[in-house]
């Protein structure tokens, strides 16, 4: 192992007890190189330079009372610099910390390092940026915040208890947090990110995307990919201008969804909110336990479910998709589906009436029979050669079929 030679270490008082000594490295290093930090207590900064050469700076604030004692704490938990290279003749850099925390010293590295150059880095307690990097970035931190700007590799980044940002990023993003939020944008590649505490929201996404959080919101905007998931145990889940090849799945235990602009087969639920739907293309299946159901141009099949709210459906007669079918049910509430004039709908409908006319709970722009028996109403009929099943089924309220104007 060679050790990389110190440049410059400077002293300074900057009031009655509190020093700072900035320790600078430089040395050459090939492209394609990697860094490594381990058991580091501070933040970190990681900046990709257009040279073949890797600057360290690192800052130590320490409050002692005289510079003889500023100086010796500094020497006992002094970071150390080291550089070698591995059996394929690559630079490796080495920044080690002490793993004994000291209460009087804080640390900070400034770090430059050629643009293709691979990094690992391990901070105990501080935050973390990287930008204008290409290569393997495996990034944790135990107390802090991630910053992730203008990467090209395969990303890995975990912390404890901060938040994660990233944008401008390329390849496979893996980003996980235990008490933080969320927030990407302008991601070309593959993006799973996981938060136990927090918000996430994702704009220009394009790849397959995979977002969870145990307690928090989750905010969508134009992402395109061949699938497309998000799941929330705690919050509303809002989402605009998705595409994707195959399935979009969104869901949520404990709120809202609210989805416009989506084109993929959407499957979407929630167990205490609404679910409010305008313009979907493709198979869509929804299911709420304890909220209404709005979908407004709707171009392909239907599926939806509640347990206890309303259902509005309006229907676009869209040629380009092969299936139209529709089956929506409520426990408790009315349902209301607009179909175009020209639809080619077999109807079957059905209605818990105990003490109520037929009349009073299927109302119907097209023509179809209604028979009753003492519990019951059902109504069948078809339209313009009934290609596609209409399944509709209201326990406890009212149906209602319109004709759009």
């Amino acid at each position: 192992m060679i050790t990389s030679l110190l440049n410059a270490q400077d002293l300074r008082q900057l009031s009655y007890n509190k020093y700072e000594v900035t320790s600078s490295y430089t040395f050459k290093a090939s492209s394609a190189g990697e860094l490594i930090v381990k058991n580091f207590r501070g933040d970190i900064t990681v900046t990709g330079k257009s040279n073949n050469a890797v600057t360290i700076v690192n800052e130590t604030n320490i409050k002692a009372n005289s510079e003889k004692r500023a100086w010796n704490l500094h020497q006992e938990a002094k970071v150390t610099v080291n550089q070698t290279e591995d059996e394929t003749g690559k630079t490796v850099i080495i920044v080690k910390g002490k793993t004994k925390w000291r209460r009087r010293i804080n640390d900070n590295l400034v770090i430059t390092v050629p643009q293709v150059f691979s990094v690992a880095l391990d901070c105990r307690g501080g935050n973390i940026a990287l930008a204008s990097l290409r290569g393997e970035m495996d990034i944790s931190t135990s107390g802090g915040d991630i910053n992730l700007r203008d990467l090209t590799g395969k990303i890995t980044t975990l912390t404890s208890g901060g938040n994660i940002e990233g944008s401008n990023l390329s390849g496979r993003v893996s980003a996980m947090t235990s008490g933080g939020s969320l927030q990407f944008s302008d991601v070309k590649g593959e993006l799973n990110a996981t938060t136990s505490g927090g918000d996430i929201e994702a704009e220009n996404i394009q790849g397959s995307t995979s977002l969870e959080t145990s307690g928090g919101n989750i905010d969508l905007y134009d992402l395109v990919g061949r699938e497309i998931f998000a799941r929330t145990s705690g919050g509303e889940i809002t989402a605009r201008e998705l595409i994707a090849e195959t399935t979009i799945d969104l869901h949520t235990s404990g709120g809202d969804l609210d989805l416009e602009d989506i084109t993929g087969d959407l499957e979407a639920s929630t167990s205490g909110g609404d679910i409010d739907i305008m313009d979907v293309r493709g198979e869509t299946k929804v299911w709420t336990l304890g909220g209404e159901i709005k979908a407004k141009v709707v171009h392909g099949a239907f599926d939806g479910r509640t347990s206890g709210g309303d259902i509005s459906l309006s229907k676009i007669w869209d040629r380009q998709y092969e299936d139209h079918e529709i089956d929506v049910k409520t426990s408790d509430g009315d349902i209301v589906l607009t179909l175009p004039e020209d639809f080619p709908a077999s109807f079957r409908l059905r209605v818990l009436s105990s003490g109520r006319k037929p009349g009073e709970v299927i109302l119907s722009d097209f023509p179809m029979e209604i028979s009753a028996s003492q519990a019951v109403t059902l109504s069948e009929g078809g339209i313009n050669g009934g290609k596609f099943n209409v399944h509709v089924e209201a326990s406890m309220g009212t149906i209602r079929i319109k004709r759009e104007d």
